[in-house]
């Protein structure tokens, strides 16, 4: 049987993903936990490219945005992906954020990704094979909430995955006393996410210094120093 399947096969790239649904709890936690609104910080995710046409593959083209309909112009994605998928293997980053002009939207935006990917042919003369890709995405937007429901979580100054041999926060855990996950709202820090969201906060991350983005539009800032272990909360004026 899996002989045949071989057989069957034809050469393509395919995305893992191939469905991106924010409304699919707890599966697509934590993005499903906070719908999308304007003026926040970009939503990063990752999707993994599969080539299975060669060992070394390329992203044609930049990939690009369909939406189902006219509200999904408000929708901004910005794209990063591997400048050679290999071995059989890359990455597609998808940067999302609502456009200003979304600032009272609240609904439900739906639509399809669609890339190109190629690979060097297996037989020597012939033209690069090629495989389209679709990746669906749909995700939940709502107006911008007030400046006191904001949060904005200090990242940049913490371990986001630790770069060596780290103890644990905690010394009464022994079976595993080292670190993997890093100090981060959606790994050692993912049950205080929950609790905010399920007291009506909305949580962003804020991964660059304090020079790259407006102050203006946050209301909370909150500081996790993770040397001295302690929370740091302050009004952003």
């Amino acid at each position: 049987e899996s002989y045949e399947i071989l057989v069957k096969y034809k050469p393509r790239a395919s995305l893992v993903p191939p469905v991106i649904d924010f409304l699919d709890c707890p599966y697509m936690w934590p993005f499903c936990r906070q719908p999308l609104y304007a003026g926040a910080m970009p939503v990063v995710f990752n999707v993994t490219i599969l080539n299975g046409m060669g060992v070394v593959g390329y992203v044609e083209k930049n990939p690009t945005w369909n939406p189902s309909d006219i509200a999904g112009n408000l929708l901004d994605i910005r794209f990063t992906f591997s400048d050679t998928i290999w071995p059989w293997t890359g990455f597609l980053g998808l940067h999302m954020e609502i456009r200003d002009e979304g600032v009272n939207f609240s609904g439900i935006i739906e639509g399809d990704i669609s890339l190109s990917i190629v690979s060097p042919s297996r037989t020597q003369g012939k033209e690069m094979q090629r495989s389209e890709c679709t990746l669906h995405l749909r995700v939940n937007v709502i107006p911008t909430p007030q400046r006191e429901q904001r949060i904005l979580w200090d990242q940049f100054h913490n371990v986001r995955y630790p770069p060596g041999y780290i103890p644990r926060d905690s010394l009464d855990v022994r079976n595993d006393i080292l670190d993997w996950h890093g100090d981060h709202p959606h790994t050692n820090f993912h049950s205080m996410f929950d609790i905010l969201c399920d007291a009506g906060y909305y949580v962003e991350i804020l991964g660059s210094p304090f020079t790259c983005f407006d102050a203006r539009q946050y209301g909370t800032l909150l500081m996790v120093d993770l040397e001295d272990e302690y929370f740091e909360e302050e009004k952003i004026k």
